[in-house]
């Protein structure tokens, strides 16, 4: 999480990615890795990160927010072809 907010999310994501790997339950990880994406421009692992963190975050006003994002990337993605 240091190396994402501190503007390097390419160090970021092998960490998330790691987490993931060994199974983590928390949804967060997948927001960040998500993230971690968007901000490298890997906009397709970004919207696929999103896209199962909507399915498996509980609160609904996080949900709505990483909705909103997923709308936008999408967007982006189909602005790109």
């Amino acid at each position: 999480l240091i190396h994402l907010n501190s503007g390097r999310p390419e160090k970021a994501i092998p960490y998330f990615q790691r987490e993931i790997r060994l199974g983590t339950e928390d949804a967060a990880v997948l927001y960040n890795l998500a993230n971690a994406y968007e901000k490298t421009g890997d906009l397709r692992n970004a919207i696929r990160c999103y896209e199962i963190y909507v399915g498996r975050v509980k609160n609904p006003v996080y949900r709505e927010i990483a909705q909103q994002k997923l709308k936008m990337l999408s967007s982006e993605v189909g602005n790109r072809r």
